[in-house]
């Protein structure tokens, strides 16, 4: 996905001075569009992230069940972020809905394929429209209260998750098996 971003752009943008190691690093000259992509970077750490990055692309990597505790100071500072993919992460347990606070403008979070027992609640996040959580280890979820803000969420995905009730709610997002 980020090699999109690379491509499309790529007339209008200019390599970063100061990148994380392992990254690739691009901003618009004519946008508002700062990218950073540690994609399969294999980081266990977050790195020092520059504030005005606006497209985020951390998937792939080694965070495992520390994850929020440790970063969330340098999370609480992207305060431009729109797109954040944090998919396929070794990211366990819960997320603390401080860790996303800052990121008013947030509109895609990429949370799939990792190992959260929770849903975070977003409701600093307002402009939220996509939002994946399938392939977790989610049991329990109140909809109504991990997601009564998100008046603009388009696109939710839950499946692969490790149900522990027979809600009625849950049937839609039930994947059946013969």
């Amino acid at each position: 996905m980020a090699n999109y971003y690379a491509l499309h752009y790529m007339y209008y943008r200019y390599q970063y001075d100061e990148c994380p190691e392992g990254c690739t690093c691009y901003s618009s000259l004519h946008e508002n569009l700062h990218v950073i992509d540690c994609e399969n970077a294999n980081l266990a750490a977050l790195p020092e992230i520059r504030p005005e990055v606006t497209h985020l692309f951390l998937d792939g990597n080694n965070f495992g069940k520390d994850f929020a505790t440790e970063n969330l100071e340098n999370l609480k500072s992207l305060e431009h972020v729109t797109v954040l993919y944090l998919n396929n992460s070794e990211i366990e347990g819960a997320l603390s809905a401080e860790l996303f606070s800052k990121m008013a403008d947030l509109k895609q979070l990429y949370l799939h394929d990792n190992a959260l027992t929770q849903i975070p609640e977003l409701h600093s996040n307002p402009e939220l429209n996509v939002l994946t959580l399938h392939g977790n280890k989610i049991t329990q979820v109140n909809l109504t209260v991990a997601l009564s803000k998100l008046t603009y969420l388009k696109e939710l995905t839950l499946s692969g998750n490790t149900w522990s009730c027979t809600c009625s709610f849950l049937l839609p997002f039930k994947v059946s098996t013969p």
